[in-house]
């Protein structure tokens, strides 16, 4: 049976009904080591960890997608293996996946990372006696980026928070922010704080973008009369690093 027919085989013998949440691991007890995947292109492979926090066992499907966050194991496109892709994992046991780039190396840029994106969707056990009632079954799936980095890129010691800019332009009665990644890296903000003549105008810490490599995101700032008088404006952020630490870093606009 391949792996497709698996998982269908899987799903109707376990749920009556079906709730998937797309979730983080803070509510899911199969949880991932690491908040992100780093795969360099010289890599024959990557071994994922993962833990089963439950005192029962869970059964866990991976597969990985270019960009959809409604992908399943039936439209996977993502150019990667998993070994095994299906797998019990124990009670208050762990689990290696073995992940294979199984893509064209030359397709992809040479000069910058690209992004791709784990899925894991865990199913909990049921019991024969359950499903003669009507039940609610939970599917926890989680999804984690994967950042293919080249071997041929710069390397990071010259830190991603150096290569970021930022402009601020009038927009009406609102200011239009724009981050500027000049670097080789995916640049992953989790907060920005604005300041001019010392007092704090804005601090942004929800919906920011991940800024693709060489590339550009524009914010919309509401409430910041203030920075139209303003003669130095301080821009104080914090980026996530590879392994979900905080990187900070500061730019100021002179004006």
């Amino acid at each position: 049976m391949d792996n497709c027919g698996l998982y269908n085989k899987i799903m109707m013998k376990y749920l009556v009904i079906l709730l998937v949440l797309l979730t983080n691991s803070a509510f899911a007890s199969v949880v991932m080591t690491g908040t992100r995947v780093i795969y360099p292109s010289d890599a024959k492979s990557k071994t994922i960890q993962l833990k089963n926090n439950d005192p029962f066992f869970n059964v866990v499907q991976m597969w990985v997608d270019i960009n959809n966050p409604n992908s399943t194991p039936d439209d996977a496109d993502g150019p990667f293996i998993l070994s095994p892709p299906v797998f019990r994992i124990e009670a208050n046991g762990g689990q290696n996946v073995r992940l294979i780039y199984s893509g064209n190396k030359s397709s992809l840029p040479a000069d910058r990372e690209s992004i791709f994106y784990l899925n894991m969707l865990q199913i909990p056990p049921t019991n024969g006696e359950s499903l003669s009632k009507n039940q609610l079954r939970l599917l926890f799936r989680h999804r984690m980026k994967i950042f293919y980095r080249p071997t041929t890129i710069p390397n990071v010691g010259k830190t991603v928070s150096e290569l970021q800019s930022f402009t601020l332009k009038p927009q009406g009665n609102k200011w239009a922010l724009t981050i500027n990644n000049t670097s080789s890296y995916y640049a992953t903000y989790s907060n920005v704080l604005i300041t001019a003549n010392g007092k704090t105008i804005n601090k942004i810490d929800d919906n920011l973008p991940m800024i693709a490599p060489k590339s550009s995101e524009t914010i919309i700032i509401n409430n910041a009369s203030k920075l139209s008088s303003a003669a130095n404006i301080k821009i104080d952020f914090i980026l996530v690093g590879d392994q979900g630490g905080d990187i900070p870093g500061s730019f100021v606009i002179h004006r």
